[in-house]
């Protein structure tokens, strides 16, 4: 190839500039001009000769390390405007973590991931470039940490490659924090310290404000956290590995895009080609996924990981089933997604009002998630909700930005491939008055694209359904996946939607609330409170201390106490309960607006006025 015949080229005059500057090395043989073939004959004879001269103490096979060579002049020659800058910055990250710590020190982790791919790869250029400098040859050191859950070809690359290319691997079957503690030990100790060589990059889950060189966290022991890939972007990751033909896990090539355990790792559906199988059994083919350099949208990288469920959680919309689970719902979750709220800059209203239109309508909101927007975070977290819980809102991640990926990351959460919602395109198009089956004309995709209702917003969860109020059926639909519906984060639309969710998808479950006004402190009902609790177990309590007074010259409202339950019988009777648990002094009011929960309030207190003079 023209491009490694030019690397070869660049090798021979860093090798003869090697040695002149050292004054060392054999006299060079002239080739007669135009004697192509004889001056390439006699540049690797020279070549030979003058690698010849390095020191060698540990045996290290020479063409693994003329291949190493090889590689560190093709990046330093490379003139790609997309991949030069970066591959040369992390040259020179390398060659200070050289200078600090000696490739004996300066050791790169190798799980054998994409990442640690690279890493390696660059490792083993810049050693041996340290090593031509220095005049002795250095075997690049990595360390492996053995997982019983790995897969057996990333294993199988890890070994192969570390004999391919001559590397010191160092192997340990503890974990990552024990492993390193016994490896720096094994090689001398903390003093010198040590740089430990990672594949982290921004975005990275475990990235945070990490640069080139990081410090150790304070619960690892010290070292230094070299990372020389940290600004690389995942296509620059493959560009590297394809542009230099480097070896990396065959699994990419069958859609995984990241790489975890064997339990959390699946083939990523952004891959998925259309039309091919449909995913559930999990007996998907190679050839129904595309290669991880064929991403498009990098956002999703990590859209294969996570613990795939072995159910979809009684999966309301599968094999025929109605939303029975949705409609009688009684209790709820709630993901708000935005970095602007996590940082201050845009205030949760969505939270309240879901609160209190879930509660009006008997269904109890058990948690409130505010996660960042990103893709891990946010399947996770839905993916624990709908676990936990009848419904699942999320508020939030559904615009055309880079940003905006809740779509994807709650097809993870339940395990569904994303594809094109033939349902929505038949609906952006109505939007456009096209007709079915007409092409978009320029303009139209323009209007598309300038209104955010591009292609982006047909790519949709696999069993996603789009529901309408049957009081607005040409409305815009509002997007159900199973017992998760989706809704936007402004709130004027949030509000809307989730009223429409409440009147007409799910079923009222009546509530009936009572309260005690008392002049007492919390602290002085303890004990009836509890007794109260214990007896009554199918109402929920609340206890609230009140500020103020009530003015007139009247006792002071201290506390008030709340007491809510699916009956107006039951409610009545803990009240009644707790009344006479506490000295009638204490209680200055007692409030039942709905007129059955008056009703049972009376009969309660006549029942208990009668066990009272019995």
């Amino acid at each position: 190839m023209t491009r490694r015949s030019g690397c070869w080229r660049a090798l021979l005059l860093t090798v003869a500039r090697s040695t002149e500057d050292g004054g060392a090395g054999a006299a060079r043989t002239a080739a007669p001009p135009g004697d192509a073939a004889g001056a390439a004959a006699a540049a690797e004879q020279d070549q030979d000769q003058d690698l010849s001269q390095l020191e060698n103490p540990e045996g290290l096979d020479m063409g693994a390390f003329k291949d190493s060579l090889r590689l560190y002049n093709c990046i330093m020659e490379s003139e790609d405007p997309y991949m030069a800058e970066v591959m040369q910055t992390a040259l020179r990250v390398y060659k200070d973590g050289l200078r600090l710590y000696g490739p004996e020190r300066l050791i790169t982790s190798y799980n054998g991931g994409k990442d640690a791919v690279v890493v390696m790869h660059l490792h083993r250029a810049a050693v041996a470039r340290y090593s031509l400098e220095v005049g002795r040859v250095h075997r690049p050191r990595a360390i492996y940490f053995y997982n019983p859950k790995e897969f057996d070809e990333v294993r199988a690359l890890v070994h192969s490659t570390a004999k391919q290319f001559g590397l010191d691997l160092l192997v340990y079957t503890e974990g990552f924090v024990a492993g390193l503690r016994r490896c720096m030990e094994e090689l001398g100790g903390s003093a010198g310290g040590f740089g430990f060589v990672l594949g982290t990059r921004r975005g990275d889950p475990n990235c945070g404000a990490q640069t080139a060189f990081t410090p150790s966290s304070d619960w690892m022991p010290p070292f230094m956290r070299v990372n020389p890939i940290i600004e690389w972007e995942y296509g620059q990751i493959w560009q590297f590995l394809r542009t230099f033909d480097l070896p990396y896990p065959s699994l990419y090539d069958r859609g995984y895009t990241s790489l975890g355990n064997v339990d959390d790792t699946q083939r990523n559906p952004a891959l998925r080609k259309r039309g091919s199988g449909d995913g559930a059994s999990g007996n998907d083919a190679d050839e129904d996924y595309y290669p991880a350099y064929m991403l498009s949208d990098w956002t999703l990288e990590r859209a294969g990981r996570g613990a795939r469920p072995e159910s979809t959680l009684g999966c309301d919309l599968r094999n025929g089933r109605g939303p029975s689970r949705v409609r009688d719902a009684r209790t709820a979750g709630l993901v708000v997604i935005g970095d602007e709220i996590l940082k201050g800059k845009c205030q949760d209203t969505n939270t309240a009002f879901a609160a209190r239109r879930l509660w009006e309508k008997g269904i109890s909101l058990q948690r409130v998630a505010v996660v960042s927007d990103d893709h891990d975070s946010i399947a996770a977290e839905v993916r624990s909700q709908v676990q936990a819980y009848d419904v699942v809102i999320t508020s939030g991640g559904l615009g055309p930005t880079h940003d905006d990926v809740t779509i994807h990351a709650v097809a993870a959460a339940l395990g569904q491939r994303v594809h094109e919602n033939a349902d929505m395109v038949s609906r952006l198009k109505a939007n456009l008055n096209l007709k079915n089956g007409q092409d978009l004309t320029e303009a139209q995709a323009t209007a598309l694209v300038h209104h955010s209702l591009q292609s982006k917003l047909a790519m949709l969860p696999e069993l996603a359904r789009l529901r309408v109020a049957p009081t607005d059926p040409s409305g815009w639909p509002i997007l159900q996946c199973e017992n998760v519906f989706i809704l936007p984060g402004v709130p004027q639309y949030f509000e809307t939607k989730l009223g429409v969710i409440v009147e007409h998808f799910l079923s009222g479950h009546d509530v009936f609330v009572a309260k005690l006004v008392l002049s007492a402190d919390e602290f002085e009902i303890v004990s009836q409170l509890d007794a109260a609790v214990a007896q009554h177990p199918s109402v929920t309590f609340g206890s609230y201390p009140f500020v103020g007074g009530s003015g007139g010259g009247g006792p002071a409202q201290r506390t008030i106490i709340t007491l809510e339950a699916a009956s107006a019988a039951a409610v009545a009777a803990a009240a009644a309960t707790l009344r006479a648990l506490l000295p009638p002094e204490f209680v200055t009011e007692y409030m039942a607006d709905d007129d059955s929960l008056r009703a049972a309030a009376a009969a309660a207190a006549a029942g208990s006025a009668q066990q009272t003079a019995a």
